[in-house]
C-alpha cells in the first residue's frame, strides 16, 4: 500500500508534475476533437454525395446506345426506378439587362467562377430516383422557386429553360425569369477533317433547387434532356441518346448483387457501359478517399503530441528520481524490494497518464458538444469565422465522437505513458541503496 501514498505524495509536493499531466490532456483532446471534426465531415460529406447519386449508374465515355433498347435489359425486380441522363460542360452568363448589373455586382472583386457542368435530366423519371421534387420545394426565396413542380423547365417564351442551384443563384443574385447563355464547344468530323464548333444558346432560369450538396449545387445546372439531346447531337443516329442512366433501387443493400447481375446481362446483349455503385464512381471515391487521406495524416501528427508528452513525463521523473535518491536508500534500508520502488515511480507515471487521459477526454467531449456555440461567439463578438459556411456548405461544423477511437486513444496514450515511465522507475530500482543513503 505505501507505494500507492507514496507515489501520490511524490506528485503532490513537485507541481511540476504538472507538465506531463497537461501534455497528456492536450494530446489526448486534440486526438479525440480533431479526427471528430474529421469524422463528422466525412459522415456529411457521404450523406451529401448520397443525396445526388442513385443506388447504380450505367456509365459511358460517349453512349451510341438508344435509351429504349437499353432500358428493359436494367428491368429487375430490385430495380425501382431508371432514369437517363445526358452530361456536357460550358460557360454560363448572365444575358444583358438587370440581371447582369446584379451578377456583376455580386461578384465584384472575386474571381468568376462560371464553368459548369450541365445536366439535362427526364425530370419525371429523375423526380422518382432521388428527391428532386423536394430539391424544388426546399427553396425558401419565393422569387426562385419554380412555378410549376410538375413542369419546372416550362416557362412563358421562347427560350428553354434551366434550373440553378440556390447557393448560385444567392451567389450571382439571379431570380426566376433572369436570362442566361450557356457557352460551349463540340468536336465535329467531316470525314478525315476534326474541328472544333462553339455553341451559344440562350435559356431562361425557371427557378432553383436546394441540394444538401454544396459543390453540386454550386456547380451544375440542370436542363431537360430533349433541350440537351439538340445541343450535343448523339454519334450514332439514336434520337434518345444518354451518357448515363440513373438506378434506384428497392433496396439499397443488395447494389453490388444487382449490380453484377445487370453487367453480366448487358455483355451477353453486346451494351455498352457498365454500371457502378454510386460509391464506386470515380469522382465520388476519389473525394472520400482524399478526405479520409486527411483525417489519416492528421491523425499521424497528432499522435506526435503524445510522443512529446512521453517525454515532457520522462524528463519530471528522472529529476523526482534524482531528488528522491536519499528516500530510495531510506526505504531500501527498511526493507522494500526493488520490486517496490520501481512501482512507486510507474505508479507516478500511472496517475499522470490517467489524470491527463481523463481531463482531454472530457474536454474533447466538451468542445464538441459546444463548438458551434463556441465559434457563433467568436463571430459575434470579435468577426472571426472559423468555419465559413459558404465554403463548406455546412449550416454547423459536424463532429461525430467514436467510443472506438476514444478508447483507443486513451489506452494507447496510458500504455506509451508507462512505457517511458519503466526508464527512471528501472533507474530508481537499480540504484544501490549505500550510495543512495551517502547522498545528503
Amino acid at each position: 500500500m505505501y507505494k500507492y501514498f507514496l507515489a501520490v505524495r511524490y506528485l503532490v509536493s513537485r507541481p511540476i508534475n504538472l507538465i506531463g499531466t497537461i501534455g497528456v490532456t492536450l494530446a489526448v483532446w486534440a486526438l479525440i476533437f480533431v479526427v471528430s471534426i474529421f469524422t463528422g465531415y466525412i459522415h456529411e460529406m457521404r450523406l451529401h454525395v448520397r443525396g445526388t447519386a442513385s443506388d447504380l449508374s450505367l456509365l459511358f465515355d460517349r453512349s451510341q446506345d438508344s435509351f429504349a433498347q437499353v432500358e428493359p435489359l436494367l428491368r429487375h425486380e430490385g430495380v425501382r426506378a431508371i432514369a437517363p441522363r445526358l452530361s456536357w460542360y460550358g460557360l454560363l452568363d448572365p444575358v444583358r439587362g438587370t440581371a447582369k448589373k446584379r451578377v456583376v455586382a455580386a461578384t465584384a472583386g472575386q474571381p468568376t467562377a462560371n464553368f459548369f457542368q450541365v445536366v439535362g435530366i427526364d425530370f419525371a423519371r429523375e423526380a422518382e430516383i432521388g428527391s428532386l421534387r423536394d430539391e424544388l420545394e426546399a427553396v425558401p426565396d419565393a422569387d426562385r422557386r419554380v412555378v410549376d413542380g410538375q413542369r419546372p423547365f416550362l416557362i412563358k417564351g421562347k427560350q428553354p429553360g434551366m434550373l440553378i442551384g440556390l447557393s448560385r443563384a444567392r451567389a450571382w443574385d439571379v431570380r426566376r425569369g433572369d436570362s442566361v447563355a450557356l457557352t460551349t464547344a463540340m468536336h465535329t468530323q467531316k470525314q478525315k477533317t476534326v474541328s472544333l464548333r462553339t455553341i451559344e444558346e440562350p435559356f431562361v432560369i425557371t427557378g432553383a433547387y436546394s441540394s444538401r450538396h454544396h459543390e453540386f449545387e454550386s456547380s451544375t445546372v440542370l436542363l431537360d434532356i430533349e433541350t440537351m439531346r439538340r445541343l450535343v447531337p448523339s454519334r450514332g443516329s439514336h434520337r434518345d441518346h444518354f451518357d448515363e442512366i440513373a438506378i434506384a433501387l428497392h433496396d439499397p443493400t443488395r447494389a453490388i448483387e444487382i449490380r453484377d447481375l445487370l453487367n453480366a446481362r448487358l455483355a451477353k446483349a453486346g451494351a455498352h457501359g457498365q454500371i457502378a455503385a454510386w460509391q464506386e464512381r470515380k469522382p465520388i471515391r476519389r473525394f472520400l478517399d482524399n478526405v479520409e487521406h486527411q483525417r489519416s495524416l492528421m491523425s499521424l501528427v497528432l499522435i506526435a503530441l503524445i510522443a512529446i508528452a512521453c517525454f515532457l513525463v520522462l524528463a519530471t521523473l528522472l529529476m523526482m528520481v534524482s531528488e528522491k535518491t536519499r528516500d530510495i536508500g531510506v526505504l531500501t534500508a527498511l526493507g522494500s524490494t526493488r520490486r517496490g520502488i520501481l512501482m512507486i515511480f510507474l505508479n507516478c507515471g500511472l496517475v499522470i497518464s490517467t489524470l491527463g487521459v481523463g481531463l482531454g477526454v472530457l474536454a474533447g467531449w466538451l468542445t464538441c458538444r459546444h463548438l458551434n456555440d463556441i465559434t457563433d461567439w467568436l463571430e459575434t463578438s470579435f468577426g472571426i469565422k472559423l468555419f465559413p459556411s459558404e465554403i463548406y456548405g455546412l449550416k454547423e461544423i459536424p463532429y461525430e465522437l467514436e467510443p472506438r477511437w476514444i478508447v483507443i486513444v486513451a489506452g494507447s496514450a496510458i500504455g506509451a505513458v508507462l512505457l517511458f515511465s519503466l526508464i527512471p522507475a528501472a533507474v530508481a530500482a537499480t540504484r544501490n541503496p549505500v550510495q543512495a543513503l551517502r547522498q545528503t
